[in-house]
């Protein structure tokens, strides 16, 4: 395993002096605020297809994920006078502790030993599995039913060591029953693993004993930084204590609304082996609002989101220079967080949690933008919550500041807060976080620099689950539809968008997006409300967006969307009209109001005029843009408070217009919508 300083010399532009390599440092681990930008790595729905390719990403997994994999073996054989589907899905490298849950179709069935003992798939499927983990099952693709059937072409020397696989067959049915049990084909399997083991420090030295099965995340990121297989260090680079002390912090118990209580921080995601360390690194330390630092003993340290009094306090007489003040701009506050996570009652999909709003900012500035935080290793509404409470505190400090400091400066190194107390600001012991630190003993004086950011103790500290919890989403009720089970999907966002007609009119479409879910068709369409036939509509099956033509303004319809199975279908979309009744079904959304907010037109422009000894002769091009109807000439000393003296219909590049004067008035002119939104108007002249 490289050395920690191997690993920091790649951040280094220069190689002198310690205070240079600090400032490296500090920008290597003390990362306190997390970026919003959407995280790289594997989705959800990514993992949750069959990957058909020679050369498919290796992935591992950490806590609970349901999983397709990557298809090895594909084969049909008679075997029991009977033809037989075999297909071997590699689902995990470095192994698994178990499979909790099997979909055959996005339908979960039961296993008496290995064969399917439900729903449509009873009595014709099989589904065996190898954890790919240790012993016997150490190596994943020595099935034995693959090694019996297909002796010359799957062999002892086919082992895929190390790696978890799900071996399924099924049985070819009669031509009158494909319809009713593989209305689509071949199920696709999809499963839920409890993913590699962890070593707890907390147990002991590494070893069989002390590596578990976990969803705590600290414990996760030891893993995933000092695994002997896959780690890109080693556990000596590790400050263990700061490693115990972070796991502790994830397993408090936290209260829950209506009762009882979940972990602080708990979860589960995967990662490519061929990922660069930052990425994964980042979604787990999103999850548990963590950050990396590095010890004075030169080793690297993991906090994670909970509130500890800072140890020192910066002192007037410790500053040399300090600049800085509030802590951001008015135009770059966040008021509104919505976060994204996954959800294990929607079968593992991405989904939103409530949004976390910061009302008094919102009373102060006026509401912006909702921005969107992905926590895609977050598998629970109230943790997603409290990450995004926390998160708008630290987008939202009240003071930022840069400060030079004396020798005393040495005392931060590795400490993640501090107080400051500076009467000159009216700053009295507040806490603040140290973002980054860094040493430079040339400088005559102020040899240490910090930046700084307010810390709000109550957004990690207070937590009232009855008023801060919110609700989680609602788990669809799964119809029944013959002999399978169709679910109702979970519709996320319904909007109302205007459309431009030509240059002349706007109206409105009714845009909606719902949970795609694997192994199901998405279907929608929509209808005038009160109307009783529904208008078909394709659904993007990789987004799940659906959107309508263009509607009649000041009208109200209804939407549905759907899941399907069966029927004829592409990879994009799939029209309801070509499936059959009862392997489909929907969610509905009545009494849409499409009301597009009217604008008025641009004003006129390339004016003239010529002053006659009666009249005013007025040359101008019609601002014949969006929603545009006509032209007023206005006299008076204002465009919005004169009198119309004239109008003109013409659509022409050069329009000329002539107008009674009266001395000493103003003229104007306006455009007009047919909604009578008026513009803003354009002087022509006052006589």
């Amino acid at each position: 395993m490289p050395a920690v300083g191997g690993i920091i010399a790649g951040f280094l532009a220069t190689g002198v002096g310690a205070a240079v390599a600090t400032t490296a440092l500090s920008l290597a681990f003390n990362v306190v605020v997390a970026k919003l930008t959407q995280p790289k790595g594997p989705k959800p729905r990514d993992l949750q297809t069959e990957v058909r390719q020679s050369d498919a990403d290796r992935l591992r997994h950490y806590g609970r994920v349901r999983v397709a994999g990557v298809l090895h073996f594909w084969e049909w054989r008679y075997r029991e006078d009977r033809r037989w589907l075999y297909k071997l899905l590699a689902i995990s490298t470095g192994g698994i502790e178990a499979v909790d849950k099997i979909w055959l179709n996005n339908q979960t069935v039961t296993l008496d030993g290995n064969k399917v003992d439900d729903g449509p798939y009873k009595y014709i499927a099989k589904i065996n599995v190898r954890n790919g983990r240790s012993g016997a099952e150490y190596a994943g693709g020595q099935h034995a039913q693959l090694l019996r059937d297909y002796p010359e072409s799957w062999t002892a020397n086919h082992r895929l060591d190390g790696v978890a696989t799900v071996l399924a067959r099924f049985r070819a049915v009669k031509g009158e029953d494909i319809a009713e049990v593989y209305p689509g084909g071949e199920p696709k399997v999809t499963v839920l693993v409890r993913g590699s083991r962890c070593w707890d420090p907390r147990l002991g030295p590494r070893s069989d004993s002390t590596t578990i099965y976990t969803e705590n995340v600290a414990l996760q990121i030891c893993d995933f930084l000092s695994n002997t297989g896959f780690g890109r260090l080693s556990v000596t680079d590790l400050d263990i204590p700061a490693f115990t002390q972070a796991a502790n912090d994830c397993d408090d118990p936290i209260a829950r609304k209506g009762g009882g209580t979940s972990p602080r921080f708990a979860g589960g995601g995967s990662y490519a082996l061929n990922e660069p360390l930052k990425d994964p690194l980042q979604r787990m330390l999103d999850a548990c609002a963590g950050h990396l630092y590095l010890t004075p003993a030169g080793k690297i340290g993991l906090r994670v989101g909970k509130w500890r009094d800072p140890v020192h306090t910066i002192e007037e007489d410790h500053i040399v220079t300090i600049e800085g003040g509030a802590g951001s701009g008015e135009f770059n506050r966040v008021t509104t967080l919505v976060p994204e996570y996954v959800e294990p009652g929607l079968n593992y999909q991405t989904t939103t949690a409530e949004a976390w709003e910061d009302t008094d900012l919102i009373g102060l500035i006026g509401e912006v933008e909702p921005r969107e935080l992905d926590l895609p290793w977050v598998q629970d509404f109230a943790q997603a919550r409290r990450l995004a409470k926390d998160k708008l505190a630290l987008l939202n400090p009240k003071w930022r500041f840069n400060i030079t400091l004396r020798f005393w400066g040495l005392l931060l190194l590795g400490e993640e807060s501090v107080y400051l107390n500076y009467p000159p600001f009216g700053i009295v012991n507040e806490p603040f976080w140290i973002e980054s630190w860094s040493f430079s003993p040339d400088d005559e004086d102020g040899v240490c620099r910090v930046t700084l950011r307010h810390a709000n103790r109550a957004a990690r500290e207070d937590w009232n689950p009855e008023v801060d919890e919110g609700n989680g989403p609602s788990t669809p009720a799964p119809v029944a539809a013959g002999t399978v089970t169709v679910p109702t999907p979970v519709i996320t966002s319904v909007t109302v968008e205007m459309r431009t007609i030509g240059i002349f009119t706007s109206s409105g479409v009714i845009r909606a997006v719902a949970v795609v879910n694997p192994g199901y068709y998405l279907i929608g369409g929509y209808r005038r409300t009160g109307a009783s036939n529904w208008t078909e509509l394709r659904v993007d099956q990789e987004t799940g967006v659906m959107e309508t033509p263009i509607l009649e303004d000041r009208a109200s319809y209804d939407l549905r969307m759907g899941y399907a199975t069966g029927g004829f279908f592409s990879t994009n979309s799939i029209l309801p009209s070509l499936i059959p009744q009862a392997s489909k079904a929907f969610t509905e959304v009545p009494g849409v109001e499409v009301n597009v907010p009217r604008m008025a037109p641009d004003n006129p422009s390339n004016i003239s005029f010529v002053e006659a000894a009666t009249d005013l002769e007025i040359t101008f091009r019609p601002g014949v843009g969006r929603n545009f109807w006509r032209t007023n000439v206005v006299e008076g000393s204002t465009a919005a408070t004169g009198a119309v003296v004239t109008r003109s219909y013409s659509t022409a590049e050069s329009v000329t217009v002539t107008v009674p004067k009266t001395a000493g008035a103003s003229y104007w002119l306006t455009s007009e919508s047919p909604e009578s939104q008026i513009s803003s108007g354009v002087a022509v002249t006052t006589l």
